[in-house]
Protein backbone atom coordinates (compact mmCIF):
# COMPACT_ATOMS: atom_id res chain seq x y z
CA UNK A 1 0.00 0.00 0.00
CA UNK A 2 3.12 2.40 0.60
CA UNK A 3 4.23 1.60 -2.71
CA UNK A 4 0.89 2.83 -4.72
CA UNK A 5 0.98 5.45 -2.25
CA UNK A 6 4.23 7.08 -3.44
CA UNK A 7 3.30 6.55 -7.37
CA UNK A 8 3.66 10.54 -6.66
CA UNK A 9 -0.51 10.55 -5.99
CA UNK A 10 0.12 14.46 -5.64
CA UNK A 11 -1.51 15.46 -9.20
CA UNK A 12 -3.98 17.94 -9.03
CA UNK A 13 -6.79 19.60 -10.39
CA UNK A 14 -7.48 19.10 -14.37
CA UNK A 15 -5.14 20.86 -16.58
CA UNK A 16 -6.64 23.76 -18.56
CA UNK A 17 -5.38 22.99 -21.38
CA UNK A 18 -5.21 19.00 -21.42
CA UNK A 19 -7.26 18.48 -24.87
CA UNK A 20 -4.37 20.07 -26.64
CA UNK A 21 -2.13 18.75 -24.98
CA UNK A 22 -0.33 21.89 -23.47
CA UNK A 23 0.36 22.12 -19.95
CA UNK A 24 -2.10 24.03 -18.21
CA UNK A 25 -1.61 27.76 -17.32
CA UNK A 26 0.09 28.18 -14.31
CA UNK A 27 -2.30 29.05 -11.41
CA UNK A 28 -1.67 29.81 -7.51
CA UNK A 29 -2.81 26.21 -6.22
CA UNK A 30 -2.55 22.28 -6.86
CA UNK A 31 -4.07 22.35 -10.39
CA UNK A 32 -2.59 21.45 -12.86
CA UNK A 33 -0.20 18.25 -14.27
CA UNK A 34 3.63 18.34 -12.54
CA UNK A 35 6.56 16.64 -12.88
CA UNK A 36 8.86 15.83 -9.97
CA UNK A 37 11.69 16.89 -9.99
CA UNK A 38 13.23 16.34 -6.03
CA UNK A 39 12.49 14.47 -3.47
CA UNK A 40 14.05 14.86 0.19
CA UNK A 41 16.18 17.48 -1.40
CA UNK A 42 17.61 15.48 -3.34
CA UNK A 43 17.62 16.05 -7.65
CA UNK A 44 16.01 13.89 -9.75
CA UNK A 45 16.95 12.93 -13.02
CA UNK A 46 14.45 13.92 -16.43
CA UNK A 47 14.52 9.91 -17.00
CA UNK A 48 13.48 8.84 -13.21
CA UNK A 49 10.25 9.92 -14.64
CA UNK A 50 8.22 11.00 -11.78
CA UNK A 51 4.67 12.66 -12.24
CA UNK A 52 1.41 13.64 -11.13
CA UNK A 53 -2.01 14.95 -12.09
CA UNK A 54 -5.61 15.56 -10.54
CA UNK A 55 -8.55 15.22 -12.56
CA UNK A 56 -12.08 15.42 -10.35
CA UNK A 57 -10.85 14.63 -6.59
CA UNK A 58 -8.75 11.88 -8.48
CA UNK A 59 -4.74 11.65 -8.51
CA UNK A 60 -3.15 9.59 -11.12
CA UNK A 61 0.92 8.90 -11.40
CA UNK A 62 3.80 6.80 -11.73
CA UNK A 63 7.09 7.06 -9.10
CA UNK A 64 9.52 6.01 -11.13
CA UNK A 65 8.72 2.54 -11.90
CA UNK A 66 4.87 1.82 -11.03
CA UNK A 67 1.33 3.86 -12.01
CA UNK A 68 -0.97 4.79 -9.11
CA UNK A 69 -3.69 6.36 -8.32
CA UNK A 70 -6.55 7.19 -5.95
CA UNK A 71 -8.32 10.23 -3.77
CA UNK A 72 -6.61 13.18 -2.67
CA UNK A 73 -8.12 16.25 -0.46
CA UNK A 74 -7.06 19.57 0.12
CA UNK A 75 -7.98 22.45 3.10
CA UNK A 76 -5.87 25.04 2.80
CA UNK A 77 -2.63 24.09 2.82
CA UNK A 78 -3.65 20.76 4.43
CA UNK A 79 -3.00 17.71 1.75
CA UNK A 80 -4.37 14.43 2.36
CA UNK A 81 -3.61 11.52 -0.08
CA UNK A 82 -5.00 8.09 -0.41
CA UNK A 83 -5.51 5.43 -0.05
CA UNK A 84 -3.54 4.97 -3.29
CA UNK A 85 -3.78 1.96 -5.73
CA UNK A 86 -0.75 1.18 -7.60
CA UNK A 87 1.02 -1.24 -10.39
CA UNK A 88 3.31 -3.94 -9.56
CA UNK A 89 6.06 -4.29 -11.27
CA UNK A 90 9.34 -4.75 -10.40
CA UNK A 91 11.55 -2.28 -11.48
CA UNK A 92 15.48 -3.00 -11.27
CA UNK A 93 18.42 -0.73 -10.59
CA UNK A 94 17.85 3.18 -10.23
CA UNK A 95 13.91 2.97 -10.86
CA UNK A 96 13.41 0.81 -7.80
CA UNK A 97 15.53 3.24 -5.61
CA UNK A 98 13.86 6.48 -6.57
CA UNK A 99 10.33 4.24 -6.64
CA UNK A 100 11.04 4.04 -2.50
CA UNK A 101 12.48 7.13 -2.71
CA UNK A 102 9.17 8.54 -3.53
CA UNK A 103 6.64 6.17 -1.93
CA UNK A 104 8.91 7.17 1.80
CA UNK A 105 8.24 11.07 0.99
CA UNK A 106 4.63 10.95 0.10
CA UNK A 107 3.94 8.85 2.88
CA UNK A 108 4.96 11.58 5.31
CA UNK A 109 3.11 14.23 3.21
CA UNK A 110 0.34 16.62 5.70
CA UNK A 111 0.70 19.49 3.23
CA UNK A 112 1.85 22.09 0.36
CA UNK A 113 2.42 25.07 -0.70
CA UNK A 114 4.10 27.28 -4.07
CA UNK A 115 7.54 28.11 -4.23
CA UNK A 116 7.10 30.90 -7.14
CA UNK A 117 6.90 28.39 -10.02
CA UNK A 118 6.92 25.12 -8.05
CA UNK A 119 4.83 23.16 -6.13
CA UNK A 120 6.15 21.60 -3.04
CA UNK A 121 4.69 19.41 -1.11
CA UNK A 122 5.29 19.29 3.25
CA UNK A 123 5.87 17.13 5.90
CA UNK A 124 6.56 17.70 9.87
CA UNK A 125 9.98 17.95 8.66
CA UNK A 126 10.27 20.39 5.82
CA UNK A 127 9.91 20.36 2.09
CA UNK A 128 9.71 16.08 1.16
CA UNK A 129 8.85 16.52 -2.96
CA UNK A 130 9.00 19.23 -5.15
CA UNK A 131 7.66 19.73 -8.57
CA UNK A 132 7.34 21.77 -11.98
CA UNK A 133 4.89 22.08 -14.03
CA UNK A 134 5.08 19.13 -16.58
CA UNK A 135 5.55 20.56 -19.88
CA UNK A 136 6.37 16.91 -21.68
CA UNK A 137 3.19 15.76 -23.54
Amino acid sequence: MLRALAIVTLVLAAPAGAETGRPAPLGTGLEGAWRVVGVGGEALLPDDDVFVTRVEGQLSGKNGCNRIMGPFASEGATLRLGPLAGTRMACPGRAAEVEARVDAALATVTGWRRDGEALELLAETGVVLRAHVNDRP
